[in-house]
């Protein structure tokens, strides 16, 4: 399999995961902080199915601060990437703030201060850079708390072409494409799952380090799916399933010829609530 791609598959889970369960600051260029464990109670032991049915957060501290840094992936792995002009913006795209990757001391790195009008921010993250696709992190239920490690993965234009082709499936500048992982109520990947999208023209599932063909219906272990020629749309739904779970599904806006990622969970990932 071609370097890039593999780097790509890999890059893709870690920003996928973390977009969607990160809690605490975060350091250098690698964004891996833990995610909480889910507690029902004071005493309750943290269970992989253990929140659903659990109510997602209505209310947020006045501000939130957003994270992390920005990273390329290339052919030598994930570099810090500096001077990526970064934005926060709601549902409707109304921008709630802007920034951009410090490209000097702490390369790749940058942060927002939020306000909330108390309640969850519900929107996405973008990341711009000449030469490079647009990235959107759509995380999978609006944020209610301090997100401190969250990586905005930076794909070059020579780079995003494999994709497809690896998975034999085709890619039209005018459709969407977008990256999904399935996680449990721990934030870890689940294997197993099968992802739907009534939108996709196509999905594909990552075998360890490369893409299984349209006879693979199910996560591996690394819990990512692919989804090819995803009609451009405002609510396009992603959602998951195991045999013995449902997951919950949300919607994301999905564009046309730039990488998009999100998160499938059964339920609140603890660390998105207050």
């Amino acid at each position: 399999m071609p370097r890039p791609t593999r780097y790509l598959i890999g890059g893709l889970a870690t920003s996928m995961l973390l977009a969607g369960g990160c809690g605490g600051g975060g350091g250098g260029g690698d964004d891996t902080a833990p995610i909480d464990a889910d507690t029902s109670g004071p005493d309750a032991e943290p269970t992989p199915y253990g929140c659903i049915g659990h109510a997602y957060p209505t209310t947020a501290p006045a501000s939130i601060v957003v994270g992390g840094h920005a990273n390329e992936i290339s052919t030598n792995g994930q570099t810090p990437l500096g001077a990526v002009a970064l934005t926060v913006s709601d549902t409707a795209d109304a921008q709630l703030g802007s920034t951009t990757s410090d490209a000097a001391t702490d390369v790749g790195a940058y942060e927002f201060t939020l306000d909330t009008g108390g309640a969850p921010i519900d929107g996405y993250l973008k990341g711009t850079h000449n030469g490079y696709k647009d990235t959107y992190v759509y995380p999978p239920s609006p944020l209610a708390n301090d997100q401190g490690a969250v990586p905005v993965l930076m794909v070059s234009t020579t780079v995003y072409p494999f994709l497809p082709v690896l998975a034999g499936a085709t890619q039209d500048a005018s459709h969407g494409f977008v990256g999904v992982i399935v996680v449990d109520c721990l934030g870890q990947p689940v294997a197993g799952a099968s992802v739907t999208s009534p939108d996709a023209g196509a999905v594909r599932y990552v075998v360890g380090t490369g893409v299984g063909d349209d006879t693979v219906t199910v996560t591996d272990e690394s819990g990512i799916a692919l989804l090819f020629n995803v009609t451009a749309g405002a609510a396009i739904t992603v959602d998951a399933s195991t045999p013995d779970h449902d997951f919950d599904e949300h919607a994301i806006k999905v564009r046309a010829d730039v990488v998009t990622t999100t998160v499938v969970a059964p339920g609140p990932i603890p660390g998105l609530a207050p």
